[in-house]
Parts: structure tokens; sequence; C-alpha cells
């Protein structure tokens, strides 16, 4: 090749590959390295037996003293020792001589310059076929599989199969050059399929190669026979990491080993000797050192480990770190350090996730249940609530004796989490055991979780004096933190009550403590939720913009995912009330995005509802219908949880098809709407379905019937809401119709109404539409 020829100018006195890989004796090196510069170890005429292995040595020193030749050592990590002794002293005697050695270590010599080698590019999990042959290991892949299987491509039929097996072989060449020979027998799909045995299944190479690459079994095992028995153990041991292992974890699960916990420079040494013999990467996640081993070593380490009878025990140890770290973590993550330790578990996530499925898997039920609920605040803070759900679950699930206030905390969490999916029956089934357990504990101590658990089972049970009482008796709790959610979580009755003014203050206060605090988190609730309370006044939208932008920052920097897209569907309705399209657009492009890669159908359904009303507020009534119907079609095809959402979804499309003069449609919407309202309990929800209700009065010949409304709902919500466009159509139209005077005669009676009669005048107007 050209890249050879200049190589080989460079080099005038030749390129000489020496092959190590057959050598078995370390005496022969230099011998073998003497034949293939084609010279004899002695003369025709001497007695072999003479020539002794320093005349070698000295052969070979003055026949590269002067010249300029390179040598490629290849396969070295066998014969380590005497390759180094033989480069360090020819490199001496001989300043034109260059050599490069490919080996599973270094040469460790003076001037050596390490160029690792690392498995090839992979493709991302959901590449298209042209974004995956740009990895180097999809082109080997596709490259070997034409070669056994001639016509097969890389195509939409094939691509998830090969993208796959690519990334669990960890971009190895010769486990994916194995992969692709096993085309003969076997299509692409079922090569994945069967990755999970993927010793038994890379069981068949090229019968020309050597014997240890012949199979990945092989391959490995040679490697690992290079080990010391220390270094074999700990490897063994490393398995049991799926997100790689630091000095201290590593030590974690050694402790019967002849490590040092004191002596971290022991353990160090030991990691490093793995990394240099590449059985370990090393992977750069702060100041700290931090290996990781490819997925391959990791199956074999399982095995040897499974051999020894000592998984469980090493599963054990990781549990009870991991365990131990994650109850360390937690009050972190409510205060200043937060971000520090949410990167600290997102880089150990696996591992944390790990060690809670030995501890299920074991049956030691009181590990399972603790290491939930110290994983609880982690979740919430993620967004993660169906990985919070599924594993709290399989932690209750496991028999044996627990922790009470771990159990009452994960039960409370799994019992949240489900009811966000939607599922509100199951949900309500664990309530009697969440408060027999809550009776036994100190709601002013431990967990911050045990302080909500009675409010919040009575919120849901539509007793709001009893929850307010509940958190108001509470607000003494020595935990700060504790306090200013407490505030936070009364707000959100306070809202759901239609009491404007307490929830106002109760919010602004759990912000001022959340600032003082430094929890993110907590800032950026409640910020998002002041954004309810100052975008009703036109004077202060400019405000509730830069609460909601300051909120969106902070759950980046949190990467909430979940709440990063529904913050930014309010901003857009910010910046619609206030008249800038174009903005809105904007922000509900890049909604889009987050939910194509992170979003629920939740998600996806409240950033459409943002879509709806950008294309209403525009005038593009055909196209919000079409989005809205839908969205309600998806939503209730998945579950009948979401009641806030599918209701409004439902006034929304009852105002659209009421400014398309389709009478019938809207009136099937509203009368959908209004009891999937009720059963919220919440009362701005229920007004929004009396703004919807407004809009078809007006319409359709009752203008003053439709100000009383707008009236009720304003009592309802406990504040006028000045800048929402659908009330601002409506206000409009009324006006047009009544006059100034009639209209406000008309919205006086409506506002003259005490809650329950406005929710009494609502219910009666849906009934007679």
């Amino acid at each position: 090749t050209e890249a050879g020829e200049r190589v080989a100018l460079n080099y005038r006195d030749g390129v000489h590959l020496i092959e190590l890989a057959p050598v078995t004796n370390a005496d022969d090196v230099s011998r073998v390295v003497l034949g293939r510069l084609g010279m004899r170890e002695s003369n025709l005429l001497e007695n072999p037996q003479r020539a002794s292995h320093r005349n070698v040595l000295t052969q070979l020193a003055d026949a590269l003293r002067d010249k300029q030749t390179l040598l490629l050592f290849d396969n070295c990590e066998h014969l380590i020792e005497p390759v180094a002794r033989l480069v360090e002293l020819l490199l001496a005697n001989s300043p034109g001589l260059r050599v490069i050695a490919t080996s599973r270590e270094p040469l460790a010599i003076f001037g050596e310059a390490l160029h690792p080698v690392p498995p090839l590019s992979q493709p991302s999990a959901d590449a298209s076929p042209a974004d995956a042959l740009e990895s180097h290991a999809v082109q080997l892949f596709a490259d070997r599989a034409a070669s056994v299987r001639p016509g097969f491509a890389v195509d939409d039929s094939t691509i998830a199969s090969v993208v796959e097996i690519c990334r669990r072989l960890d971009g190895l060449p010769l486990a994916i050059e194995l992969a692709a020979a096993r085309l003969r027998t076997l299509s692409v799909g079922h090569i994945a399929e069967r990755l999970s045995d993927r010793f038994r299944l890379l069981n068949v190479g090229s019968r020309t190669a050597m014997p240890r690459h012949q199979t990945l079994r092989a391959v490995v095992e040679w490697s690992w026979d290079l080990l010391t028995d220390d270094e074999r153990r700990v490897a063994e041991r490393l398995a049991v990491f799926p997100a790689g292992v630091t000095r201290d974890s590593c030590a974690a699960v050694c402790p019967d080993l002849r490590l040092d916990p004191n002596d971290p420079d022991d353990v160090l040494d030991l990691l490093g000797a793995l990394a240099d013999k590449s059985l370990l990467q090393q992977v750069r996640t702060g100041d700290k050192p931090r290996y990781r081993m490819l997925e391959t070593i990791r199956e074999y380490g399982i095995e040897r480990l499974d051999e020894r009878g000592e998984r469980l025990r090493v599963q054990a140890w990781h549990s009870a770190y991991f365990l131990a770290l994650a109850q360390e973590a937690d009050p972190h993550l409510r205060s200043f350090e937060q971000l520090v330790w949410l990167e600290r578990l997102n880089t150990e996530h696996d591992n944390l996730l790990a060690a809670l499925r030995y501890a299920i898997e074991a049956g030691d039920a009181d590990a399972a249940v603790r290491l939930a609920a110290a994983l609880t605040w982690y979740w919430v803070l993620l967004g993660s609530h169906a990985e919070a759900a599924t594993w709290s679950k399989q932690a209750l699930g496991v028999p044996g004796e627990t922790d009470d206030e771990a159990r009452a905390v994960t039960i409370a969490a799994y019992g949240i989490n489900v009811a966000i999916s939607g599922e509100f029956d199951t949900a309500e089934s664990l309530i009697p055991g969440l408060l027999e357990l809550a009776e036994r504990l100190d709601a002013r101590s431990g967990n911050p979780v045990i302080a909500v658990i009675r409010p919040g089972v009575a919120m849901a049970a539509g007793q709001e004096d009893t929850a307010i009482a509940e958190i108001t008796a509470l607000l003494d709790h020595p935990d700060r933190w504790t306090r200013a959610m407490l505030r936070a979580f009364r707000s959100a009755v306070y809202e759901n009550c239609g009491d404007f003014e307490r929830m106002r203050d109760d919010r602004e206060a759990a912000l001022a403590e959340f600032r003082e605090i430094g929890d993110r988190w907590g800032m950026a609730t409640t910020l998002s939720e002041l954004v309810i309370v100052w975008q009703v006044d036109p004077r202060r939208l400019t405000d509730a913009i830069a609460a909601c932008e300051d909120a969106l920052r902070l759950s980046r920097e949190l990467g909430a995912n979940g709440d990063i897209s529904q913050l930014l569907v309010r901003l857009a309705d910010l910046h619609l009330r206030s008249g800038n399209r174009r903005t809105a657009e904007a922000n509900l492009i890049e909604a889009d995005t987050v939910v194509a890669r992170f979003g629920s159908v939740e998600s996806v359904a409240m950033v459409r509802a943002g879509w709806i009303g950008w294309h209403y507020a525009g005038g593009g009534m055909a196209e919000a219908r079409r989005l809205a119907e839908l969205t309600i079609a998806e939503a209730d095809q998945i579950s009948s949880g979401f009641p806030h959402l599918r209701s409004v979804l439902r006034a929304n499309a009852a105002l659209v098809a009421t400014a398309q003069n389709d009478a019938a449609a809207a009136r099937a919407w509203l009368w959908e709407a209004f009891p999937i309202a009720m059963s919220t309990n919440d009362q701005p929800i229920i007004a929004r379905v009396g703004v919807a209700a407004a809009g078809y009065l007006v319409r359709f010949g009752a203008p003053s019937l439709a100000v009383e409304l707008l009236a009720a709902g304003a009592v309802l919500r406990g504040v006028e809401d000045a800048t929402d466009l659908g009330i601002a159509a409506v206000t409009d139209a009324a006006r047009a119709e009544l006059g100034d005077e009639a209209y406000q005669a008309a919205y006086a009676k409506g506002g003259a109404l005490n809650k329950d009669a406005a929710l009494a005048m609502l219910e009666q107007t849906l009934e007679k539409l």
C-alpha cells in the first residue's frame, strides 16, 4: 500500500515482522529475530553447541548497530519479560532502530510510548443503516457477513440485529468476525438472540487460524491464563460490576484476598495491572481512576466465579457496598451538593440496579427494601417513574423482615409512581398497609417521605381539609428541607381547592426555603408552580416567563427530561399569552425533540396539547382538531389514567370544534370532559371545562349564560385569568354580542356564586347543552 511504501522509505534497511505467537520458550525470542533478519546463529563449520545465547544477542546488536530498521514484534504478552529485555538492549545499541510491539500489556521500558487500541467504534442503539455503517464495527461485520452469505446487506430488515450484535460484542474484531461466520447456518436475528450464551455461539472459527484465535472462549482464556493468581481472583470478582469499578468498590468485593484496605495503592496496582493486560479499560470520570470490563470478559469472569462457588458471596459484598453508597448519597441529593452526588449515582446507575437485583435474587428482603428506599429520591430527580415502580415492586415482593421506615418509603414511592402512570387501583390498594406503617413511625424524624404519607393519603382521598391540617401540624419539623417540601405540598392542595392566595403564599415561601438549601429540584418545582400564579396577571407575564426559563435551566442541570418537555410546553403557552407566537413555536419544536428521545405517552400528549393551543391561537383549526382527536385516541388506548390531561385535551377539542361551528362534536367533547375533570377533584381543571362550555354557549346563542360561566370558572380557580387565550376569545365574542353593560352584569352574577354554587351551575349547564 501507499502507506506501507512510505514506511519502507523511512527505514532503508528494512521492516521486519517478528511473529511471536507460536513461540513458547523465552530463550527462543532472540533466535526468532535473528532468523527473521536472515542471519544464522552459527557458522556452518562451527559446532552448534558452542553458540551461546549471549552470542545471539551479540550478533543481533552488531547486525543492527548502524541500521535504520523497524522491527514489528507481534503478540508479546506471553513473553513480555524476555521481549522487554531484548528490545531494551537492541535500542540502547542501535540509534537507527525503531520497534513497534503489540501486546496486551506494555513492555515497561525507558522511552516506550503507549498507543492503546480500543474496540472498534460502535453504532448508537437506534442508528439507521446509513449511520450504523459509519461505525467500524458494523463495517467489519458487513464485510465478513457478505463473504459467507453473498448479498447480505445492512438495511432496514437487518439493522436492529446487526447493531445489537456489534454493541453486545463490545466492538471486539475477532468476536464480530466469529459472529459473522455463523451466518453460514443462522440468520442475523438468530445470532443476536443467542448472544446471551456468546461463548457457545462463537465456538467455530477459521481452521487455519492459531488455536487461540479460533473461538471467542479461546481468546479470553489465552488472556486469562497470562494473569497471576491474585489478578485472576480480582478479575473474576470485578465481573459483577456492570458499570465499572473504582478502587473503593474493588476493595469492597475483595475483603478476603491479600488486599490491604488501608493501602489504596495495593488495590490500584492490581487494577492497573489488569488494565495493562487489557482485561480492564480505564475510563475518565472526574479526577478518580475508574475501570470497566468489556461484557465478553465479564461473562467469562462470571462463569469462573460460578465454578468457584463464589458468585453469591461476591454479589452480596457488591450489594452491601452500593447500599451504603445510596444511603450516604440520599441526604446530599437535597442540598447544594445535589449535582455532585447525582453525577456520582448516574455513573454508578447500572451498578446500583445490579446491587438491587442481587439482593432480590438472593432473597435478602431487608437489603432490597433499604436500597430501593435509598434510591427513591434519586429516581424522583431523574423522573424515572417506570424504573422506580418496577424495582420498588420487586423489592417489596421479597419475603422476609424489613426495616419499617425503609418499607414505608418504598411503598409510598411505588404507589406514587404507579399512580403517575395511571394505575390508580394499584396505588389505592397500598394505602392500608402504608398507613399501618406510618402509625408506627415518627413523622418528625427519619426520611422526609414519612412526613408526607398521611397528608398524601388524605389528599388522594379528596380530604383536602384533613391534608391541610396534617401538613400544618408538621411545619415545625426539625428538617428544613422537609418543611419546604410540606409547604410546596400544601400549596398544591390549596390550588386544587381554588384557594389562590394561600397557594401563592406557600409557593413563594417554599421557593425561598429551597433556594437557601440549594435544592435545584425544589427550586425548579416551585418556580414552575409559581408560573401558574403569575401568568394570570398581564403585569407579571414577564416574571412568569423568567421563572419558567429558570425552572427549565435547573431541570436541564438535573437532566430531568420529562420535566424539560413539560416546561417547554408551559413556556410556549406563556409566549402565546404574550403574543410571541414564533418563540412559542421554537419551544414546541424543542419539546418535540425531547419527547422523541425520552418521552412517555403522557409527555407526548402534553406536547401535542401545546401544539393544539398553538394552532388554535393562529386560527389553524383543522390541524388543531386533527391533533386533538389523535392525541385523545392514543391516550385512551394506553390507559384510563392521566385524568387531568385527558380532561384538558377534551376541553381543548371542544373549543376547536366550537370555532369550526361543529356544535355536535363540541357537545360530545364537553360531556366527556366534565366527569373526567370531576374525578380529579381539581377545581382549576374543572374550571377549564367551564371555559370550553362558555365558548360553546357564546357561539351557539347564549352569550349571557356564557359570561356567567366564565365568572363561575374564576370562582373555582380562585382568581381571574386575564391572559388565557381561550378566555380572551370567549370574552371578546360575548362583549360583541352583549355590549359592556350587559357583559358586566352577567359577569357580576356569576362571580357572586360560592364554589359549590359555581360547580352546580356548570353541571346544570352542561346537562342542558
